[in-house]
């Protein structure tokens, strides 16, 4: 069964964070083509924008998509889960984390989805040990990895 995301969690951090750039619902609608009612609903989570929408309003306001959706850093959430599934393994890890954080169905989904193959996957992706990479390369690592598994048309 697959996980939704809550549309009303991702409207409040769509607002707070056009309102961290100081843009008003109006502003944010003149710079997307959008009528300001259309930025209303997405942020009660009446609606939810559409792909094209998602992504002009995560460059707006300068966050990443998947930092809207989830009201966290997910390459970086994951980039520490898989450095301790490497120290004590993946469950216990993965316990770990969700100790540490404030935990959502869909975000749970996510890690559910990716924990079993995602050390294998790194380092594929890596070209080797994905450990011996800088901290800003891991992030990218990633957020590649998250681009093809994640979608949020689902």
């Amino acid at each position: 069964m697959e996980e939704k995301l809550d549309q009303k969690a991702v409207g409040e951090r769509m607002r707070q964070a056009a309102e961290a750039k100081q843009l008003d619902p109006y502003e944010v609608a003149r710079a997307l083509q959008r009528k300001p009612p259309t930025v209303y609903r997405w942020y009660t989570g009446e609606t939810r924008p559409a792909n094209d929408d998602l992504n002009a309003f995560a460059a707006l306001v300068g966050k990443p998509v998947i930092e809207i959706l989830f009201g966290v850093s997910l390459p970086r959430l994951l980039l520490r889960w898989a450095t301790l599934a490497e120290q004590i393994g993946g469950s216990e890890a993965l316990a770990r984390l969700r100790g540490q954080t404030d935990w959502d169905e869909s975000l749970r989904a996510v890690f559910d989805r990716l924990a079993p193959d995602m050390l294998a996957m790194l380092s594929q992706m890596a070209g080797g040990d994905w450990r011996r990479l800088p901290e800003a390369e891991q992030l990218s690592l990633m957020q590649r990895l998250l681009s093809r598994l994640v979608d949020w048309e689902k």
